[in-house]
């Protein structure tokens, strides 16, 4: 997912998976083009070190308004829908979880 968003070899392949069941786990992030039942979804990935961390982001739809606060932990289980440069997941359940051991995704 995190390399559709920066590469169109990985953007093809992810767009082939519309549809598929999907689990995510990140950091709820404000947006202010979200909409009530929307929220950003982070994963920060570090390849070597701090330095060179980039983002992952998905577009969670349907979930319960301010049911989650930015920063907070959840676990997102749904449906990908690649749109563009953007992930969009259509949730079908979001539940709060505690701060992974390993917080960072590393390739």
């Amino acid at each position: 997912m995190a390399a559709a968003q920066s590469y169109p070899e990985a953007a093809r392949a992810l767009a082939r998976r519309a549809g598929e069941p999907i689990v995510l786990e990140g950091i709820v992030t404000a947006a202010d083009d979200l909409g009530p039942d929307e929220l950003m979804l982070t994963r920060f990935i570090v390849t070597c070190c701090t330095a060179d961390a980039t983002i992952a982001q998905a577009r969670v739809v349907g979930v319960t308004p301010g049911a989650f606060a930015p920063d907070r932990w959840i676990r997102v289980r749904g449906r990908v829908f690649p749109i563009g440069r953007e992930v969009l997941v259509a949730a079908e359940t979001a539940e709060a979880i505690p701060t992974p051991d390993r917080p960072y995704l590393t390739p």
